[in-house]
C-alpha cells in the first residue's frame, strides 16, 4: 500500500497539557493526536508540527502533518479525529499534500499574539488567554519597546538546526 502525507490544521486550549511536544509522564497536544490518529487509522503514527508551544500555552491555525496509508477520505480524517480528540483540541481541515511537504520547514510565517489584561481585577473568561497586570501601564514605555520588535527579524539563532530536523 502506498502512503501519501496529510497535513491538518489544529487549534487547542493548551491550559491542561505540557505544551505540543512529546514529554514523558505529562499530556501533550502531540501525545493527544497521535492516539487519536492510531484509533482512527489502528497504526501508531508520528506527526510533525510547524512550530511547538510551550506548557499552557494555545494555537490557532496550527499545522501538522504525517504520513500515512490510510485511504480515508480528508473529511473523515477531521471527523473521525475530532470524535476521538478532547474537547481541548479540534482538527479543523484535512488535506492531502505532495509527500515533500515538511510542516517545520515549510512554514512560510508565524504569528504570536500576547495579550494583557489591564484591570485590577480576575476575569475568568479571559484568565487562560490573557497576563493580568492589576496597576497602571506606561503606553508610551511599552510603545517604545515594541519598536524594537518591528519589521521581519531573524530568529533562526532561536530554531534547531535545520539539518538536524528529522523528516516525518
Amino acid at each position: 500500500m502506498a502512503f501519501s502525507r496529510l497535513v491538518l490544521i489544529i487549534e487547542y486550549d493548551g491550559t491542561d497539557y505540557y505544551g505540543f511536544q512529546l514529554q514523558a509522564c505529562q499530556p501533550t497536544i502531540q501525545e493527544k493526536i497521535e492516539e487519536a490518529l492510531y484509533k482512527l487509522t489502528g497504526r501508531k503514527t508520528r506527526i510533525t508540527a510547524a512550530s511547538r508551544t510551550d506548557t499552557g500555552v494555545h494555537a490557532r491555525g496550527q499545522v501538522v502533518s504525517f504520513r500515512t496509508e490510510s485511504v480515508l477520505p480528508d473529511e473523515t480524517f477531521t471527523r473521525g479525529l475530532n470524535y476521538y480528540l478532547p474537547k481541548a483540541i479540534a482538527v479543523k481541515a484535512a488535506y492531502r499534500v505532495a509527500d515533500s511537504f515538511n510542516a517545520r520547514r515549510d512554514a512560510v510565517s508565524r504569528e504570536y499574539r500576547y495579550y494583557i489584561l489591564n484591570s485590577p481585577t480576575r476575569s475568568p473568561l479571559r484568565q487562560r488567554f490573557s497576563y493580568q497586570i492589576p496597576g497602571q501601564l506606561d503606553i508610551e514605555v511599552m510603545n517604545q519597546a515594541c519598536r524594537a520588535l518591528l519589521g521581519k527579524l531573524d530568529l533562526a539563532s532561536f530554531a534547531s538546526a535545520l539539518g538536524s530536523i528529522p523528516r516525518s
